[in-house]
């Protein structure tokens, strides 16, 4: 039996939907399974629609106020693994107050002896910051991650959750992390997200889920997390993931070349389509590239394109139009931004020094990125 602990470092990443499909998918796969809901606003909950009853709560079992059996506060499900209902949550100082992470490790392990797999779906956010409840979560049950347990973080393919997420692992023993999961992956053509992103944060990628526009799609998200399940109960477990991710550290220095081309083709495709949508994971990409002349060149670049998109595009070329000229060499952003077209070459000096002032990276990201939200001083994403 596991104890597996679902949590992201921003809410509206899709976790509740991970967690509640990891439940299932492990409870088809044979192992008695109870979803613990730690979110206030109880989706796992209503997700799994438990059918209505009296007694305990779990809000009680965390402040000690109830002492008695932890299977007395599961509920029975009508599509396949128990849960134990976020009740009573709402006064989050009252629920945290001394002695919760004991009392959640004591439930937990109550639960794990009477032969269930675990699954904890924490609450998302604060924004870029880890909230009590996950607080809470990662140190009670970090150090049961035995027999495939442990930490699942769920982002989405998106520049700015890079550094919340590693804050997030930050606060989890090594041994403990079991991996990360992709939410919402696109057809990108940059596509950082399929083999940069796990080496970026240091922990191995274990699912890439698919993003959903239609109703038929849904079909999609089971698949990734089912394969997700399977992996979690098999015999390497993880371990196998993590040597595949040793490898691409040690293969960096040319997936970091494929990665730049594939945002410089990008580029020069938005600056000659000025009305096109940019790769959904352009910002994830360029963030991938962490602290480096090459980045830092290639966000001018996007600064200089996301200028002329912000200018106006003027209408769009109607169907079978020429496409619009090609500059004269020499000219054109990449020249500006000293850099070659297609290589991965160029000094880091040159536009942004502008008024005796150059905006930070983050500045620039926020500032132009399409997804990009307003930041405070500490970089992190409001709201």
């Amino acid at each position: 039996m596991r104890a597996i602990v679902v949590c992201s470092a921003r809410g509206g990443v899709g976790k509740t939907t991970v967690a509640v499909q990891l439940a299932r998918a492990l409870e088809s796969l044979g192992e008695r399974t109870v979803l613990v809901d730690l979110d206030p606003t109880g989706p796992g909950t209503a997700a799994l629609a438990p059918l209505p009853g009296e007694g305990p709560s779990l809000a009680t079992a965390l402040t000690g106020q109830w002492r008695g059996r932890a299977a007395d506060l599961v509920r029975p499900s009508a599509s396949g693994p128990a849960v134990i209902p976020a009740v009573g949550l709402g006064d989050v100082a009252a629920v945290l107050a001394a002695g919760a992470e004991t009392r959640l490790r004591s439930l937990v392990v109550s639960l794990l002896g009477e032969g269930a797999t675990v699954v904890v779906d924490c609450p998302g956010g604060p924004v870029g910051r880890v909230g009590p409840f996950t607080a809470v979560a990662l140190a009670a049950i970090a150090p049961l991650a035995t027999s495939g347990g442990g930490v699942l973080a769920v982002m989405t393919p998106s520049g700015p959750e890079v550094p919340g997420t590693a804050r997030l692992l930050a606060r989890v023993p090594p041994g403990a992390v079991l991996g990360l999961v992709v939410n919402g992956v696109t057809d990108s053509l940059i596509a950082a997200s399929l083999h940069d992103l796990g080496r970026r944060l240091g922990v191995p990628v274990l699912a890439h889920v698919p993003a959903v526009a239609h109703v038929d799609e849904v079909a999609g998200i089971g698949q990734a997390v089912d394969q997700l399940a399977r992996l979690l109960v098999s015999e390497p477990g993880a371990t196998a993931a993590w040597s595949e991710l040793w490898a691409a550290i040690d293969g960096a220095a040319g997936r970091d070349e494929d990665l730049v081309r594939r945002i410089q083709v990008e580029l020069d495709r938005l600056a000659r389509e000025p009305w096109a949508d940019p790769d959904p994971e352009l910002g994830l990409g360029i963030e991938l590239l962490g602290d480096s002349p090459t980045r830092e060149r290639l966000v001018r670049r996007w600064e200089e394109v996301a200028a002329r998109r912000e200018a106006g595009p003027g209408p769009q070329a109607p169907a079978g139009s020429p496409p619009p000229p090609e500059p004269a060499p020499g000219t054109g952003p990449a020249a500006e931004a000293g850099a070659e077209p297609g290589t991965g070459t160029g000094d880091a000096g040159g536009a942004g020094d502008t008024a005796g002032r150059r905006p930070s990276v983050q500045d620039r990201l926020t500032r132009l990125a399409p997804w990009a939200a307003a930041s405070d001083d500490d970089g992190r994403r409001e709201p």
